[in-house]
């Protein structure tokens, strides 16, 4: 599995991160948006953000490779392909 590194660009609502994935065959690096409202809906607050948008891509990891990763999303749009996504996050919080 890749290398995941975040880093927030910006704390105001939105937040905004670019998560690099890398491995020995290269690299790639996505534009995540999460507004408060949607961190909220998610974790409850039990997980901070960049630790939803590691575990986020793990779980996009385990179904696709990085290369077919969307390079900017917002975050509940990973719950429109993969509809289990609310639900495997809100078993890693304890919520819902």
């Amino acid at each position: 599995m890749p290398d995941i590194s975040i880093n927030r660009l910006s704390g105001d609502d939105p937040m905004v991160f670019t998560v690099r994935l890398s491995d020995t065959e290269g690299s790639t690096e996505h534009r995540v948006t999460m507004s408060a409202r949607q961190y909220d809906e998610l974790t409850g607050g039990t997980l901070p953000p960049e630790e939803l948008l590691e575990v986020s891509f793990r779980f996009l990891l385990s179904r696709e490779p990085k290369e077919s990763i969307l390079t900017e999303f917002d975050i509940m749009t990973i719950g429109r392909y993969f509809p289990d996504y609310p639900t495997h996050i809100a078993s890693l919080c304890g919520s819902k």
